[in-house]
């Protein structure tokens, strides 16, 4: 090996060089670690490129199902079905689907709180008011209720697949329920409004259609996953489901539903 201070060459192993008296077996040593922890940030580096790359992965195939899974629901959940019953995918899935109904949820409540009509003589007048809004009331309730009500449903039904003894994952029926969810968010929280403004009955029936369609994908879905012996105790273990939703949704409607969010005092009155 060659003294890296003044260039002599010395025997292999040697501890010290033969002309300068350089210690090279501690030079040896630092280039040892330093090529040791240029390695290791190597390896760092890869598995983090490797996430971002997964975590990529996995946003693109959830925004790619939600496309598809408004106009052929079973076809893309078939397609899906292993990718979207994992814990992280499901996990995102469900953020996205509650965030999307979040922020149209938020637009909505806006648009409707802050339009003021009045009737006179010379017709309807409409004007804005953003400034009465309690802006912290509908951010909070709105994500509180589309949070609840993803939650509600996937934990009655685990919880009674888990009393028939029906395996089914958590995950999967999360992943089932959001897409269920998707054509209810996009015809009642997006479509009906919209339409609404042209004629009530317009989005009431959007609002309706959203509603059915998505009832009737989560059954058809569902149906795959819970099989049992005879089309009876399906009947009464769906019916005891949704009436026990229905109580818990009509209660939730009918303290979130028809909210006040007109600024009435205090940023902090929430309920």
């Amino acid at each position: 090996m060659f003294c890296p201070k003044c260039g002599e060459k010395n025997v292999d192993g040697a501890k010290f060089c033969s002309k300068c008296g350089t210690n090279l077996e501690e030079i040896m040593s630092n280039k040892k670690a330093v090529e040791k922890n240029d390695s290791n940030v190597e390896v760092t580096t890869k598995k983090t490129v490797a996430v971002k790359k997964n975590t990529n992965n996995i946003i693109a195939d959830i925004f790619n199902h939600m496309l598809l899974a408004s106009f052929k629901p079973f076809e893309s959940f078939k397609k899906d079905e292993k990718k979207l019953s994992t814990t992280a995918t499901s996990l995102i899935y469900g953020a996205f689907v509650c965030g999307i109904a979040w922020i149209l949820s938020i637009i909505s409540t806006i648009i409707s709180g802050a339009k003021q009509s009045s009737f006179g003589w010379s017709g309807t007048v409409t004007t804005w008011s953003f400034a009465r809004l309690n802006y912290l009331k509908i951010i909070f309730v709105n994500l509180l209720v589309y949070v609840a009500v993803v939650a509600i449903i996937v934990g009655v039904y685990f919880l009674a697949s888990m009393v028939v003894k029906k395996t089914i994952s958590f995950t999967k029926m999360l992943a089932i329920t959001c897409t269920s969810i998707m054509p209810y968010i996009i015809c009642t929280v997006f479509l009906a409004p919209l339409f609404g403004l042209i004629h009530y009955y317009i989005g009431a029936f959007f609002a309706i259609c959203g509603l059915v369609y998505s009832i009737l994908i989560f059954f058809g879905l569902i149906k795959e996953e819970l099989q049992f012996k005879n089309k009876e105790q399906s009947l009464y273990f769906h019916l005891i489901c949704a009436g026990f939703l229905a109580v818990v949704f009509y209660y939730t409607f009918i303290n979130f539903g028809s909210m006040n969010v007109i600024r009435t005092g205090t940023l902090l009155d929430i309920f």
